[in-house]
């Protein structure tokens, strides 16, 4: 896996509450131990113990490299799906997603698609127009669409290329 791409997929998964700053203190200090000259920009994500989200958010955006916005969110995306049908837990997943919905996507199909279903949930839960239940039906069926994704990232392979 990238550095950049993996420092990517904590930074979204962290600003989307999906990590938490110990996660991702805990998975560079992982990477700090494997490799023999880790950069400076992951040591001082590493030292970011006690920051904010935020604070840790930017030293891991500081970390080189290129990488895709679109497939990055996707595959934030596949590990919510993933999150979803082990916790079963909608408030949380509706939270990341209206996180993931405030996110620069670059896709405009895809980011219309989840912008409609967070109206629609909204409306339903304002008993303005449809259910919850079928808000729900249609989250889960936005979310399959990302299920092959989460593959790409693994906790137990964060081993960087």
């Amino acid at each position: 896996m990238d550095l950049k791409f993996a420092a990517e997929i904590h930074r979204v998964g962290l600003e989307v509450e999906y990590f938490t700053v110990k996660d991702v203190i805990q998975w560079t200090d992982q990477l700090i131990e494997e490799l023999d000259h880790p950069p400076y920009e992951l040591i001082d994500v590493s030292l970011a113990v006690n920051q904010h989200s935020a604070d840790v958010r930017s030293k891991l955006k500081l970390i080189k490299g290129e990488v895709d916005d679109t497939f990055t969110v996707k595959v934030i995306l596949g590990l919510i799906h993933r999150y979803l049908i082990e916790s079963r837990d909608f408030s949380s997943v509706e939270y990341m997603l209206s996180m993931v919905n405030d996110l620069p996507v670059g896709d405009s199909e895809f980011a219309n698609e989840l912008d409609w279903l967070m109206e629609l949930k909204f409306l339903a839960h304002s008993d303005i127009l449809g259910n919850l239940e079928d808000a729900r039906k249609g989250i889960e069926k936005f979310l399959e669409q990302f299920s092959g994704y989460e593959k790409y990232y693994t906790p137990e392979n964060t081993v960087v290329s």
